[in-house]
């Protein structure tokens, strides 16, 4: 079977759209760029630990969570777990900052 290359005529219907990336690491840039071109302050929001030992345990044994989240105004999020069912804000849910 051959894949034939496709040719995307509108690329920017993509511009916005969900990425995934191989590595954590490209997928850290790419979301710190994106929050620099929302064109306003980056507020960087240490998380709350708890538990034993949770403070010092790694972004990888605390299921991807970061030490520190960045967020700004016009930023789009997702949650990755379920808060609260009854209104919607489910895992997967998608929103945009509109005040910190």
């Amino acid at each position: 079977m051959e894949q034939t290359p496709t040719r995307i005529t509108d690329q920017f219907s993509f511009v916005h759209a969900l990425r995934l990336f191989p590595m954590v690491e490209d997928d850290a840039d790419y979301n710190t760029n994106r929050l620099l071109e929302c064109g306003h302050p980056i507020a960087e929001i240490k998380a709350v630990h708890t538990g034993a030992n949770a403070s010092s345990t790694s972004p990888d044994d605390a299921g991807g969570l970061d030490p520190v989240v960045k967020l700004s105004k016009s930023a789009r999020v997702m949650l990755t777990s379920n808060l609260c069912v009854e209104m919607g804000l489910v895992n997967g849910a998608m929103g945009t900052v509109e005040a910190i």
